[in-house]
């Protein structure tokens, strides 16, 4: 049974056993996130403040999925959306993206690496996301990122 959890810093115990959760289930390096330690340090200390939240869904005790938010007067944005691979195929996107876009009031972007694009093109499309643009070399070194918004 799936159970989603909204954390951010109205729930500072729940958020800091989650994103300990998350950095453990993070911290291999790989290539989606060449950078982890930067990015890691940086959300760290804006997780508890009340421009970033994220949402966590757990099958069993395990992390299904992620996603990490970003709510501000000028951004509002799915900054990371991950859904395990054991749990693709199950809804687990569908539920966190819902969860997603109701923390950020129906109103968010996401941007897309170009080798991810053709997976998560189908879930952005269900939830009327459309593209934008197309950056190069945007976060990585000769690779595009596709901005979609909502």
């Amino acid at each position: 049974m799936c159970k989603t959890y909204i954390c951010n810093y109205k729930t500072p115990d729940i958020t800091s056993c989650f994103f300990k959760k998350i950095t453990n289930f993070f911290s291999t390096p790989n290539d989606l996130y060449p950078c982890f330690s930067n990015w890691h340090k940086k959300i760290s200390t804006e997780i508890f403040t009340p421009s970033r939240s994220f949402i966590i869904v757990l099958e069993d005790n395990k992390i299904a999925g992620f996603s990490i938010l970003k709510h501000t007067n000028d951004e509002n944005k799915i900054c990371t959306f991950y859904i395990d691979k054991l749990f693709r195929k199950n809804k687990i996107g569908t539920l966190l993206m819902k969860s997603s876009l109701d923390v950020l009031h129906n109103n968010a972007i996401i941007t897309i690496n170009e080798k991810l694009v053709d997976m998560y093109y189908p879930l952005l499309n269900r939830f009327d996301f459309y593209n934008v643009a197309i950056k190069n070399d945007y976060y990585r070194l000769e690779q595009k990122e596709y901005f979609f918004k909502r």
